[in-house]
């Protein structure tokens, strides 16, 4: 068996196994090829051959030496002649039991791909492929291929769009269809990592096995540093503005990018353009006329107003951010890095059907925002390009490598790394970094790339829309189903998973009339049944939250209660000590004062006296009297004039007690002294 297909079934169960390099993986061909040489010397190149011969696929020579040092230094199975430094053919067999397993394994898997494709041939498909033809076709040969063939995206032919239309169905098979998904997902990761491996020796395809080090070291390191920029359609899938199958692979994307350290960003004048077009979709829904676009479908399908489409536009940039996205404007125009960006404007706008002028000027500004990014500069590995952006337009994609293909070949420069790149062949490229963590992810990348390609002739279309106005006109059909049924998001995807698309008839537009109805009827009634739970369980939550109050609430007036009562008795209890208080001042004033009053008048009455009698010892008024008048000395007068100065000292003492401010001041001094001394501090007792 001959088949490029075989090779990329090989190569994914050898990685699968826990490799650590794409370059691994060949070390089983290899091994599988030298079972059909025959002992003895040979040349590398022989191998190379041999492979080619069996497998359909060349493998880099470098590879291939470098594989055979491994193969050398672990296994039997060949051995070096160090005088002719030429490699020999053993005759051992160790370890090649395990590579004829994988081999089984691989085939096995092709043919379960291959059968599941021939039925669907039969029952669907006008065209008479080759089963092996449609897989090979799709991986990689035709104009929408999975992971980008050389025909030109922009050139779609009907037999391109056939293919496609053949593996959705196969996909979509209510039987078999998840296996044929894994099958064809194992498939498609061991065609990246041929082309992984193709990258890796590029450069040093002319150079020893030694000098690959430093490439495969490069090809497995994270991408630290690299800004990846997302087109508008790939945004709005992150936003969840078009179906499940596009958002749930372009988050998985998304994660990739952030599990190897790059940057998720987006370009100031794409989330420009996504507002313009969140508005035209909301101006149509106001003047009731048809908008074309995911966006617009996905507004219909869900029953969203005008105003609910303008509220996206107001919280865009912040749901950006909380995504993760870094929203940046692109660099200014630098002579150094300046490119004939109006050939490229003429380029894109030939080649692709785009829906506006819009939409093709912020895609050329994003391809050249990342020519500057990159300073101009060509690059060698996408772990150090800088910047890149991602779009699931493949004819873009073309369109853009071509565009630099020719611009660093005037440059007398090789660009190995695209300024623009499908959502698809990235993630499969980045994948070849993760294998173990991520195996998850192509299967969604297949399903999300087989739908949204699926497409119908213009002969088909039309005999669709026929045979709906047919029907209508019959009664089979309201006007509001036929709206309904053309307005319908995945209308020509049914038409294209159905007989109706070979084979077109009324009976089959009406089929398909009938499910798009049941099908949207089913969904209407499963919103309302949300809404429904939703609302049962918002009820329970405000039931719950309004229990909760009144016991709260009942809690805190019981509470209050209690403190308020607690804080009057205090307030009571204090009032009574401060009246208790306030009466024993009162009783030790009054005390105080009697006591200090009689003290006082004591006090002013012995010092009276004691004045008195020192006037009568020291200054003799009698002698002095009767000296200076010249009297006698008399004893009777002697004693009279003693009585009368007795009596003049008493009532001056008397009165000066009684009425002098001296003895009032000094009274309450004194007073103020017994105080302190009952008492303690009048102040602080009175607070």
């Amino acid at each position: 068996m001959s088949s490029s297909v075989l090779a990329y079934a090989f190569l994914k169960a050898a990685f699968g196994r826990g490799l650590k390099s794409p370059i691994d993986a060949v070390e089983p061909l290899v091994k599988r090829a030298l079972l059909d040489l025959k002992h003895g010397q040979f040349e590398q190149a022989k191998v190379q051959t041999a492979i080619k011969k069996y497998f359909g696929v060349e493998i880099p020579l470098n590879v291939i030496r470098y594989t055979f040092k491994n193969i050398s230094a672990n296994t039997d199975l060949i051995s070096l002649n160090k005088t002719t430094f030429i490699y020999e053919r053993t005759k051992s067999e160790k370890g090649i039991e395990d590579v004829l397993n994988m081999e089984r394994e691989s085939k096995a898997q092709i043919n379960r791909i291959k059968a599941i494709l021939f039925d669907v041939i039969e029952e669907y498909s006008r065209f008479k492929f080759q089963a092996e033809e449609v897989l090979e076709e799709w991986l990689d040969k035709s104009a929408i291929s999975f992971l980008g063939g050389k025909a030109q995206a922009s050139n779609i032919s009907n037999q391109d769009s056939e293919l496609n239309r053949i593996v959705a169905i196969a996909i979509n098979d209510p039987e078999h269809g998840k296996t044929f998904i894994k099958d064809l997902t194992d498939v498609a990761l061991g065609d990246a990592l041929l082309r992984a491996i193709t990258e890796i020796t590029e450069y040093d395809k002319h150079k020893s096995s030694q000098d690959m080090g430093s490439a495969i070291v490069t090809f497995q390191s994270k991408m630290k540093g690299v800004e990846v920029y997302f087109d508008t359609k790939l945004v709005l899938r992150v936003l969840g503005y078009v179906n499940d199958e596009m958002e749930k692979s372009t988050n998985e994307l998304i994660n990739l990018c952030k599990s190897l350290d790059a940057k998720i960003c987006i370009f100031s004048h794409t989330v420009s353009e996504i507002k313009k077009i969140i508005n035209r979709v909301a101006s149509g829904l106001v003047e009731g006329r048809q908008v074309d676009g995911d966006l617009a479908n996905h507004a219909f399908q869900r029953g969203i107003s005008a105003g609910e489409l303008l509220e996206y536009v107001i919280d865009l940039d912040d749901k950006l951010k909380q995504l993760g996205f870094e929203i940046k404007d692109a660099p200014t125009v630098e002579l150094e890095n300046s490119i004939n960006e109006s050939y490229l404007d003429t380029m894109v706008g030939s080649r692709l059907n785009q829906e506006s002028d819009d939409a093709r000027i912020a895609d050329v500004n994003s391809i050249c925002a990342i020519y500057r990014l990159r300073k101009g500069e060509a690059k060698r590995y996408l772990e150090k390009c800088n910047a890149i952006f991602i779009t699931p337009n493949k004819a873009l994609a073309d369109t853009a490598t071509s565009f630099f293909k020719n611009h660093y070949r005037d440059e007398g420069e090789s660009n190995r790394v695209q300024h623009c790149m499908t959502d698809v062949v990235f993630a499969t490229r980045l994948w070849t970094k993760l294998p173990t963590s991520l195996d998850k992810l192509p299967k969604n990348q297949i399903v999300a790339h087989a739908m949204s390609n699926l497409s119908i002739n213009k002969e088909v279309k039309s005999q669709f829309q026929k045979h709906i106005g047919e029907l209508i006109g019959e009664g089979k059909l309201t006007e509001q189903e036929g709206v309904q049924v053309k307005l319908y998001n995945y209308t020509e995807k049914l038409i294209s998973l159905s007989e109706y698309a070979s084979t077109p008839s009324k009976d089959g537009a009406e089929c398909i009339a009938k499910e798009i109805i049941t099908k949207q009827g089913s969904y209407i009634n499963s919103i309302i049944e949300d809404n429904e739970e939703q609302k049962k369980a918002l009820e329970s939550q405000l039931s719950d939250m309004e229990s909760k109050y009144e016991r709260e609430k009942q809690t805190l007036e019981s509470d209050n209660v209690y403190l308020t009562e607690s804080l009057n008795k205090k307030v009571e209890e204090g009032r009574v000590k401060i009246s208790y208080m306030e009466m024993n001042l009162a009783r030790i004033e009054a005390r105080c004062g009697k006591i200090s009053r009689v003290l006082t008048n004591s006090i002013f009455l012995i010092a009276f006296l004691l004045v008195y009698y020192s006037f009568v010892i020291n200054l003799d008024v009698t002698q002095y009297l009767m000296a200076h008048f010249d009297i006698e000395k008399n004893d009777t007068l002697d004693n009279v004039l003693q009585f009368v100065s007795v009596m003049f000292f008493t009532i001056i003492s008397i009165y000066g007690v009684s009425r002098t401010d001296f003895y009032d001041y000094f009274y309450s001094k004194l007073r103020g002294i017994i105080i302190r001394i009952v008492v303690g501090n009048k102040e602080e007792f009175e607070v």
